[in-house]
């Protein structure tokens, strides 16, 4: 949250910039890459780590909304479906196509609309990496109840959510911009010709004076806080918190597809292959209002996931089976008398003029941040007016610049024949072609160092903190490798005493 408690700028440091986004989360750092491309000086404020609040707590998918459609807003669901073919194409590494199965109950939607609905979703936008949908039948070597014979299939993607926001910040960065993490705004006014925020790096213990010319206020829950501090008004459109929470099964079944399961109170809930040994169950939905930075799943969230799970599939599960939860927050614009699962994805772009530029983002979702973020920069246009135009939709993220992933694979294991390919495989999902820049003048197995664990090697470790700007053991196991759940406790002890050290020696 941000605390006003103005600070002597005497004897403080001072940098000017065009544009300062307050956020780390996915629309922050897509911001701050778009705006870095067109030729602007960009800063990026994160209190926190990169993608440390909602941006990292996703159900993980680059996709159309397909339940949009039930309520009627096409317009969301096309402009998301192309954002999926540009994402696609941008990050091959982290997004894959992915097949959903919807098996159909007695109280599923009726079979003749899904159809409908299924026939809009595949032609609301031209295909290119996506298949068509189709319909089903299970037989006795379905993992779903035998009671379960029909279904439906159509295509999204996967996402790895955290590294989608990393290597945003990472393209911000190529072009110039600053990436200040761990840096909280503790000041910020106008003088009428610009804005003036105060700084406090926590890793440092320093404060530093920034000075901006507009200023983009991406805070995801927090934004409506931080407009009514920036402008000493109420925020422009009302929020609605709303916590998705998610669990983690060992996998349920050995086939790549996921499903979407209809629950009799109308919701779907996901089930996702997730990080090869693991279900993704999820998402909630439940009106929040406490703590924004620590949200936790309740009971009776998880019992509602383990409820669905154990009425579609042969293998029941309860809450000791359960590896891992967690939940974000979802900064939804509030429509009064709209039920949560009903309320509008989308978002919407503030724009105050007085005292001086400031945008402020409300809502919106993983699949269309790119896009939200050339509307921003288009609607600051006229402040920058000798900047270059839009450019995203047709650049490539870090690491994403290859064509086919075995192509990727076999020169990965062609230039280091010593390296596994299990660590090969997780590193060309998770880099992409800047496998290269970490294992630049390795020679052997020797080179990378200690092991931490889950074949976790010092040389990775070095890098995402040389690169990409982890700090801690949660950092790198959480948001940058996805490798917490195969670590033990005297590991993950391990990993931070070597982090400790690092940062004391340094």
């Amino acid at each position: 949250m941000l605390h006003l408690v103005r600070i002597s700028p005497v004897n403080q440091t001072q940098t000017d910039y065009d544009l300062l986004v307050i956020g780390g989360g996915i629309n922050g750092a897509g911001i701050a890459a778009d705006a870095a491309g067109r030729g602007l000086k960009v800063a990026l404020v994160e209190k926190g780590d990169l993608a440390s609040a909602t941006s990292s707590w996703s159900s993980k998918l680059i996709h159309g909304g397909l339940r949009y459609l039930e309520q009627y807003q096409f317009a969301l669901v096309r402009k998301s479906l192309q954002e999926r073919e540009i994402l696609t194409a941008a990050a091959r590494h982290i997004i894959k196509p992915l097949a959903f199965q919807i098996p159909m109950l007695g109280n599923s939607r009726n079979g003749l609309l899904l159809r409908v609905g299924l026939f809009v979703y595949d032609y609301l936008v031209q295909r290119g990496h996506y298949k068509r949908s189709r319909s089903l039948s299970y037989g006795v070597s379905s993992p779903l109840n035998s009671s379960i014979r029909s279904g439906f299939e159509y295509w999204d993607a996967q996402v790895d959510d955290s590294r989608l926001v990393l290597i945003n910040a990472l393209q911000a960065q190529e072009h110039g911009a600053d990436i200040l993490t761990r840096t909280e705004v503790v000041d910020v006014y106008s003088d009428g010709y610009g804005w003036h925020v105060m700084v406090r790096d926590h890793i440092e213990n320093t404060d530093q004076k920034l000075r901006c010319k507009v200023l983009v206020n991406a805070a995801g829950p927090w934004v409506s806080q931080l407009h009514a501090k920036l402008m000493g008004d109420e925020a422009s459109y009302k929020l609605r918190l709303v916590k998705g929470s998610h669990i983690v099964l060992p996998k349920l079944h050995d086939q790549d597809n996921a499903f979407l399961l209809q629950h009799h109170d109308g919701r779907v809930i996901f089930v996702i292959p997730y990080l090869g040994k693991y279900s993704l169950v999820g998402t909630t939905e439940e009106e929040y209002e406490g703590d924004l930075d620590k949200p936790t799943i309740s009971d009776a969230e998880r019992d509602y996931l383990i409820a669905i799970v154990n009425l579609y599939f042969k293998n029941s599960v309860s809450r000791s089976d359960v590896v891992g939860s967690y939940s974000g927050i979802r900064p939804l614009i509030e429509s009064e008398g709209t039920a949560a699962t009903k309320v509008s994805r989308d978002y919407k772009l503030h724009l105050d003029k007085k005292p001086s530029p400031q945008l402020s983002v409300y809502g919106g979702k993983v699949t269309t941040y790119r896009v939200l973020a050339e509307q921003v920069m288009n609607q600051l246009g006229p402040f920058f007016p000798r900047t270059r135009g839009s450019w995203t939709k047709r650049a490539t993220l870090p690491g994403g610049d290859f064509e086919l992933s075995e192509n990727l694979f076999q020169d990965l294991a062609s230039q280091y024949s010593w390296l596994r390919p299990d660590i090969i495989r997780r590193w060309q999902r998770s880099y992409g072609t800047l496998a290269f820049k970490i294992l630049k003048n390795t020679r052997s197995m020797g080179d990378m160092g200690v092991c931490f664990g889950a074949n976790l090697y010092r040389r990775e470790v070095d890098y995402l903190c040389e690169h990409e700007w982890a700090h801690t053991a949660e950092d790198i196991l959480w948001r940058r490798t996805k490798l917490g759940y195969q670590f033990s406790d005297r590991e993950v002890e391990s990993l931070s005493n070597y982090l400790s050290q690092s940062r004391d020696a340094a």
